[in-house]
C-alpha cells in the first residue's frame, strides 16, 4: 500500500488501488461473497414450500379417505400441515420479493455484464421474476386450498 501512495504518480498512471473492504466497495464484496448462495438458498426454500403446497392441494382435491379428511380438517391436531401453511401464508411473498431484490443486486454488482445488450438485461430479470412468481404461486395455492376447504360439500 505504501508503494501505491509513495512511488506511483497517480496523475500519470492508470493504476488504481482496489480495497475490497473500503466502504465504496463493500456492496460488491458482499454480493460476490454471499450473493449467489443467498439466491440459491431462497430458491430452495421457495421450491420446498411450492412442492409441499402442491402435494397438499393434490391430496385435498382427490377423494380422501375419512381419516385423511379428518386430519386436514383439524389444523390444531396436525402440526406439520399447519406449519407449512403458516410459512406459506406469512413468508412466501416476502421471500419471493427478497429473492427478486437479491438477484438484481447480485447481477448489477457483477462486472462482466454488458448493459447495452438486451439479452444480458433479460438474464438479470429472468431470475428476479422467477423468485417472485414462486412466492406468488405458493400464496395462491394456499389461498385456493383454504377457500375450497370452506366451501360446503356437494353430494
Amino acid at each position: 500500500m505504501n508503494f501505491y501512495y509513495n512511488e506511483i504518480n497517480k496523475n500519470q498512471s492508470n493504476i488504481e488501488l482496489y480495497n475490497a473492504f473500503d466502504i465504496s466497495n463493500l456492496s460488491n464484496f458482499i454480493a460476490r461473497l454471499i450473493g449467489k448462495q443467498a439466491i440459491i438458498f431462497l430458491i430452495t426454500i421457495l421450491m420446498i414450500l411450492l412442492i409441499c403446497q402442491m402435494l397438499l392441494f393434490i391430496i385435498f382435491v382427490l377423494r380422501q379417505p375419512p381419516h385423511v379428511k379428518e386430519y386436514f380438517d383439524n389444523p390444531e391436531k396436525n402440526a406439520p400441515v399447519t406449519f407449512v401453511d403458516k410459512l406459506s401464508n406469512e413468508f412466501a411473498i416476502p421471500l419471493g420479493f427478497l429473492g427478486t431484490v437479491v438477484s438484481i443486486w447480485v447481477s448489477l454488482e457483477e462486472g462482466y455484464i454488458d448493459y447495452s445488450s438486451f439479452f444480458q438485461i433479460l438474464e438479470i430479470i429472468k431470475l428476479a421474476i422467477f423468485t417472485t412468481v414462486l412466492g406468488l404461486s405458493i400464496k395462491i395455492l394456499c389461498i385456493i386450498r383454504g377457500a375450497l376447504k370452506t366451501l360446503p360439500e356437494s353430494k
